[in-house]
């Protein structure tokens, strides 16, 4: 959330509201928002917490939502945020299954809405140098993977 805000400063964009089933991390978030704002003696509308993402969808100030709940969540929230005219932030991963992936680019495309998803870790020079590593046998022939 603090990167998204800081990021925000150069595009005119403002956190106006954070949402969490948890009053307390919500209250949390709030105040850390408004901590942030405060700290660069800038003006901004009271920030508002939820608890419903409903609730914050409602909203006709919001443009843009980030969603970071847990991964079950994601498909569902990302697909009412689209309905909603919200775009979308999600991080991975994207949805659980298939069929719910399918039913988020149906409601992405059908709000024409933009919606992006996390992939830094994947995309990171690390990630992809232990992938050559392995696919070149540097360490021998891979026999399992456990997760």
């Amino acid at each position: 959330m603090k990167n998204a805000m800081g990021a925000g400063l150069k595009a005119n964009a403002r956190v106006v509201a954070v949402c969490d089933v948890d009053s307390k991390r919500a209250e949390h978030a709030k105040a850390a928002v408004e901590q942030f704002y405060k700290g660069r003696k800038m003006t901004h509308d009271a920030v508002q917490a939820y608890t419903d993402y409903r609730e914050l969808l409602e909203r006709k100030d919001i443009d843009a939502v980030t969603i970071s709940t847990p991964d079950h969540w994601h498909a569902l929230i990302a697909i009412a945020a689209a309905k909603a005219g919200k775009h979308i932030y999600i991080q991975k991963p994207f949805t659980y299954t298939i069929t719910e992936g399918q039913q988020l680019v149906e409601a992405v495309r059908a709000n024409k809405v933009i919606l992006q998803t996390g992939s830094q870790q994947r995309s990171s020079v690390y990630f992809r140098q232990v992938c050559s590593i392995i696919r070149n046998n540097w360490m021998g022939k891979l026999k399992a993977i456990e997760v």
